[in-house]
C-alpha cells in the first residue's frame, strides 16, 4: 500500500506534483441579514482523458439540506454531528447562469438526482476534445 511521503502539492511555489485538471476562481459575498452568499466562479477545465466529453457534471452539495426530501436528509433524520435541522436552517444553491464561451447555458442545465438535486449535468453543444481547455462561469445563490 502506498503512503504519503508527507510533502505539500506544491513545493514552496515551485511545479505541481501533479497535473491541474481543474482551476476555481471564487467570489462570494455575503448577505448576513438574508443569510445567503451571492457569488460568482470561474471552473477552468482540462479535459486530460483520451476521448472527448459531451457532457459535464455538477455537484450542487448544498442542496442536500434543501428539504426533508434529499437522500442526505431521509438517511441522517434530519441530524449530523449533532446538529439538527428546523424549518428555518434549510440550505440550497441555485444556479442563476452558467455560460461558456460567453452563451448562456443555465437553461440547459438537467438534475439527474431527483429529488435531491445534488447532481446537474450540463449537454454541451460541442464536446471538448482530449487535452482541451474550457472556461465555465457561474453565477448563484446560496
Amino acid at each position: 500500500m502506498d503512503r504519503p511521503d508527507g510533502s505539500p502539492a506544491l513545493r514552496g511555489g515551485g511545479a505541481p506534483r501533479s497535473p491541474r485538471i481543474a482551476n476555481y476562481k471564487i467570489d462570494v459575498h455575503l448577505d448576513a441579514v438574508r443569510h445567503q452568499l451571492a457569488g460568482t466562479e470561474t471552473l477552468t477545465w482540462t479535459n486530460t482523458g483520451a476521448s472527448p466529453v459531451d457532457k459535464l457534471p455538477f455537484h450542487l452539495y448544498l442542496n442536500a439540506f434543501k428539504n426533508e426530501s434529499s437522500l442526505f436528509m431521509r438517511t441522517s433524520r434530519g441530524e449530523m454531528r449533532g446538529a439538527k435541522a428546523s424549518d428555518t436552517a434549510w440550505g440550497w444553491i441555485n444556479v442563476d447562469s452558467l455560460m461558456i464561451g460567453g452563451v448562456e447555458q443555465a437553461p440547459k442545465l438537467k438534475m439527474v438526482a431527483p429529488p435531491d438535486e445534488t447532481v446537474a449535468e450540463l449537454p454541451l453543444a460541442a464536446p471538448i476534445a482530449p487535452g482541451q481547455q474550457v472556461d465555465i462561469n457561474f453565477k448563484f445563490i446560496a
